[in-house]
């Protein structure tokens, strides 16, 4: 699917709810932190024979748009992947308490080589991801957010000409939100 399609498809749901949903922020702005826990895929054109499991955290700042079931966020993640990105969300379900979740996320992303295993160094390469979650409210500018996330991208290894290839990682993620 192309990122026009993920754009209008996002567009078109988030702009056929009138009423705001009850459950996501109650405030234009609000920012998130996060801390995630990351399965990336092994990668064996990159030395990577074996998939990794690391933690690490990101931060994002949210607007939702006013009387809409959309909100988009602009965020930084460090962990096994160096990312700057941006996700939009859409709420499709919402109770007065929790509101579940689709969401995009595109951006670029550094796949980051640690000390035990050794790895082909990589440079900043675009990337999308896919996922969802819930949003639980806990007061009325504050909400835990729990989600999931697969996102996928094509790499060139620093040194090897225009070889690409291609891998992806899980992200769980729990989080925190506060309307400003």
């Amino acid at each position: 699917m192309t990122s026009h399609r993920i754009t209008w498809f996002f567009l078109t749901i988030g702009l056929a709810g009138t009423s705001p949903m009850a459950a996501q922020s109650l405030q234009r702005f609000s920012i998130q932190g996060t801390g995630v826990y990351l399965i990336r895929r092994a990668a064996p054109s990159m030395d990577v024979t074996e998939n990794r499991r690391t933690t690490g955290g990101e931060a994002q700042l949210r607007y939702t748009i006013p009387l809409s079931r959309l909100s988009v966020g602009l965020g930084y993640q460090v962990s096994a992947v160096r990312s700057v990105f941006i996700e939009p969300r859409v709420v499709v379900a919402a109770s007065q308490q929790l509101a579940l979740y689709l969401s995009g996320r595109a951006g670029f992303a550094k796949l980051v080589c640690d000390g035990n295993t050794p790895c082909a160094a990589q440079r900043m390469q675009q990337f999308l991801g896919v996922g969802g979650g819930g949003l639980i409210q806990a007061s009325s500018r504050v909400a835990l957010d729990l989600g999931v996330l697969y996102q996928s991208i094509y790499y060139t290894p620093v040194g090897v000409g225009n070889l690409s290839s291609r891998t992806g990682w899980y992200q769980l993620r729990v989080g925190l939100s506060v309307g400003l």
